[in-house]
C-alpha cells in the first residue's frame, strides 16, 4: 500500500490510495470535532447578544445559529450526494435551547461522515472543518477579546481550500468573473504554497514544484496569518478597518489582484 505520512502541510496520500483519502478525511474529521468543541465552549461563555467583531452586524446568537445551520446543511448535501453548499437547513430555537442545538447539530454531521465512508467526497469534512475552525476564532473573540492560534498545518490546509475550491465555486461572480493574472500564495513556515490562475471566468491553483519566476501579485506570510486573511479574518491591507495589528503577510504586486483572492 501506497505510504501516508502526516507532514508540516498535512496528510500526504499517494496518488490512486484510497485508504490514504480515508486518512485525510479522518484528519478533517478529528479538526472538526476539536474545533466544533472549542466553539461551544467559547460561545457558552459570551452573552448571546455580544458583537463579533470579525462578523460586522453578527451577535453571538447568530453566529451559533449560523454555523449550526451550515453543519446540518452539510448533512442534507452528504444524504443527497452533492458537493456544493445546499442552501442553510433549519431554523434555531430560542436562546435557552440554542448550544444544545448546535452540539445536536454536530454530532449528526459528525455522524453523517462516519455513516458515508468509505464514499464520502473530500469536499465535506474539508469545508466543515475550516468553517467551524474560522468561527471558532470568530467565538473567542467575542467572548475573550483573544482568539485562539491554529495548528499550522490545518492552517495552511485551509488556505488551500479557499484557493483550490471556493475560489473556483465562486469563479462567475464579478470581480473574479473578469480578473486576470497569477497570484502565489506561500505559507513561510509549513512551506506549501500555490500559483492561482485567474481568468475571466475560470479560477484554478496549482502547487508548484519550484518557485515560479513570474507572477503579478505575491502573498506569504506564516499559515495561521495567511488563513486569517485569505477567509477575510484580517485585512489584506493596514489602511483597511480590521479588528487585528497583525501584519505579518507580506503582499508585493498588483494588491488588487492578490485581493482577489480572498473570501469571507
Amino acid at each position: 500500500m501506497p505510504p501516508v505520512v502526516v507532514t508540516a502541510q498535512g496528510v500526504s496520500v499517494a496518488a490512486g490510495d484510497s485508504s490514504g483519502g480515508r486518512d485525510r478525511r479522518d484528519w478533517w474529521v478529528a479538526a472538526l470535532r476539536r474545533e466544533g468543541a472549542a466553539f461551544a465552549a467559547a460561545a457558552g461563555a459570551a452573552d448571546p447578544d455580544d458583537d463579533v467583531p470579525t462578523c460586522p452586524g453578527w451577535t453571538v446568537r447568530r453566529l451559533v445559529s449560523h454555523l449550526s445551520r451550515v453543519h446540518r446543511s452539510a448533512v442534507i448535501g452528504v444524504l443527497d450526494g452533492t458537493v456544493e453548499p445546499p442552501a442553510l437547513a433549519a431554523r434555531p430555537p430560542e436562546d435557552a435551547q440554542l448550544l444544545a442545538w448546535y452540539r445536536d447539530g454536530l454530532e449528526k454531521v459528525l455522524r453523517v461522515f462516519a455513516d458515508a465512508e468509505p464514499h464520502l467526497a473530500d469536499f465535506w469534512p474539508r469545508r466543515m472543518a475550516h468553517d467551524t475552525t474560522v468561527h471558532r476564532f470568530d467565538a473567542e473573540l467575542a467572548a475573550y477579546a483573544k482568539g485562539g492560534g491554529f495548528d499550522a498545518a490545518l492552517a495552511a490546509d485551509g488556505v488551500g481550500e479557499v484557493v483550490e475550491s471556493m475560489l473556483r465555486l465562486r469563479a462567475a461572480e464579478e470581480p473574479l468573473a473578469s480578473a486576470r493574472g497569477d497570484v502565489l500564495v506561500e505559507c513561510t513556515d509549513t512551506g506549501d504554497s500555490w500559483l492561482v490562475r485567474l481568468e475571466p471566468g475560470s479560477v484554478s491553483a496549482e502547487r508548484p514544484r519550484t518557485r515560479p519566476r513570474r507572477f503579478d501579485a505575491r502573498l506569504s506570510g506564516p499559515a495561521a496569518d495567511l488563513y486569517l486573511v485569505l477567509w477575510g479574518r484580517l485585512p489584506l491591507d493596514p489602511v483597511e478597518p480590521g479588528r487585528s495589528r497583525r501584519r505579518l503577510v507580506e503582499v508585493t504586486g498588483d494588491r488588487a489582484l492578490a485581493a482577489l483572492v480572498r473570501t469571507g
